[in-house]
């Protein structure tokens, strides 16, 4: 595995990410990584890392990545151990043949592995509230399924432009996750983001409460582009686990996995959400597309129905405030396909208590 060290912002980073969107962010703590080989382990055994250095700021834990695999890998035709083994999402359980043709889609996309450049930002992590101020898109019980805790969850998705807005600058967020009851509390989750002052666009994931900030990772991101994230919570030794996740661009191929230790997260719902994180102004993005929405566990594999609950994002985080963001209801009944789409004409913060 790979470990992180602190260091100034590289230039190549500077590239990648224009200098408005750290000085949106506020303190952040950039880091590089160095890039370890992997002489294999036993299959069904995941490397156990190679220490370098911790990051100095409390705030941003060190980050492990999983070995790069060998020239010539290929995810389609791997075993499931070396699948495990390099931090590729596993294929679908069980006969859910959509589940199977995402992953399929991914797997047929992917090229190779996009070097690291981590990013942990100190700005209050992603969350959801108990009201629909934040979140807009669906969430899956476990009670849909017999109860049953979910082990994973994945969906693929068009990346929006957004359009540039000095006067109303915010994020949106779009991911999908594992979380407790409510879909507040805990949430495992990865995804992508953008910012519209100016617009700018990457790929995170987030173990919140417990790492209180998102992680920003490559591969690059776009509009129009077609991304692809997994998320497994693995809990063999609870209540210490660890969860898995899997960033990918479809259309560039280039992805990268990571693994971070989890405490207990409570696995009792599936999410599939367009966020405007800490109730700030919601940038227009038109609309989403997401496809290929399923979640299981380490035997069965489901996409998303209409029994699933729905969240409207609001003006005032109540029922009779003005629709900022929806999706569209019902979900497809044969694909669980649906969009997320951006509703109100002048993005505004709510009145929640968050500005």
């Amino acid at each position: 595995m790979r470990w992180i060290k602190q260091r100034p912002m590289s230039s190549a980073i500077n590239q990648v990410h224009s200098a408005p969107l750290w000085v949106a962010l506020g303190s952040v703590c950039l880091v590089s990584l160095f890039l370890v080989g992997s002489s294999g382990v036993a299959a069904s055994v995941k490397s156990p890392g190679v220490q370098r250095d911790s990051v100095s700021n409390a705030g941003c834990p060190p980050v492990l990545t999983f070995p790069l695999p060998p020239a010539g890998f290929s995810p389609l035709t791997a075993s499931a151990a070396d699948l495990q083994e390099y931090g590729f999402p596993p294929r679908p359980p069980g006969d859910n043949s959509a589940a199977l043709a995402g992953w399929t889609q991914a797997m047929t996309a992917w090229v190779g592995m996009t070097p690291p450049a981590t990013t942990c930002t100190l700005l209050p992590a992603a969350e959801g509230y108990k009201y629909n101020g934040s979140y807009s898109g669906y969430m899956v019980p476990n009670g849909v399924h017999g109860g049953l805790l979910y082990d994973w969850v994945s969906t693929t998705f068009t990346q929006p432009g957004v359009s540039n807005d000095p006067s109303y600058p915010g994020w949106v967020y779009f991911w999908a996750g594992l979380s407790d009851t409510d879909g507040t509390v805990e949430v495992v989750q990865a995804g992508t983001g953008a910012y519209n002052d100016p617009p700018q666009y990457f790929m995170w994931y987030e173990n919140y409460p417990y790492q209180k900030h998102a992680i920003v990772e490559p591969p690059a991101i776009n509009p129009g582009d077609t991304a692809y994230v997994f998320v497994e919570y693995n809990c063999s030794g609870c209540p210490a686990g660890d969860t898995d996740y899997w960033l990918e661009n479809e259309t560039t191929g280039l992805a990268d996995g990571y693994i971070d230790a989890s405490p207990d997260v409570s696995q009792v719902n599936a999410e599939f959400i367009t966020e405007r994180p800490d109730g700030l102004s919601l940038p227009d993005f038109t609309s989403s597309y997401f496809s290929f929405n399923d979640l299981g566990t380490y035997s069965q594999s489901w996409q998303l129905t209409s029994d699933s609950n729905d969240w409207t994002m609001t003006s005032n985080c109540q029922s009779n405030g003005t629709v900022l963001a929806k999706p569209s209801s019902p979900p497809n009944s044969s694909t669980g396909n649906f969009y997320s789409i951006w509703e109100h004409n002048q993005p505004y913060c709510n009145n929640c208590g968050h500005c």
